[in-house]
């Protein structure tokens, strides 16, 4: 619960950070960039930590039939989502008036 509210804290850095740059403060893209490097790295350690206590979890909760489903199930999830366009996520975030990192 704690991580889940610093996500909303620096989710809210962020977007101050917009907001910042486009009233003019050019300093601001510094500050973007560094809370999403802290933001990224949060999200890393947290994704990794709930994955390894939820695939503990399944494998001690669920039966033979129950996993192989579920593994059906993730299987198909990630096929579909590399076929997809890419309509989401942290590369297709446009902030207008803010500069490409190129």
């Amino acid at each position: 619960q704690q991580e889940h509210a610093l996500e909303r804290s620096l989710l809210a850095e962020l977007s101050l950070a917009v907001e910042e740059y486009r009233s003019g403060n050019a300093d601001a893209v510094q500050r973007f960039i560094e809370i999403a490097d802290r933001f990224r790295q949060h999200l890393i350690g947290h994704i990794q930590k709930e994955d390894s206590l939820l695939f503990r979890m399944a494998e001690d909760l669920l039966d033979d039939d129950a996993k192989n489903e579920l593994m059906r199930n993730l299987t198909q999830t990630s096929v579909e989502e590399q076929d997809a366009p890419h309509q989401s996520g942290w590369r297709s975030i446009r902030l207008t008036g803010m500069p490409s990192a190129s």
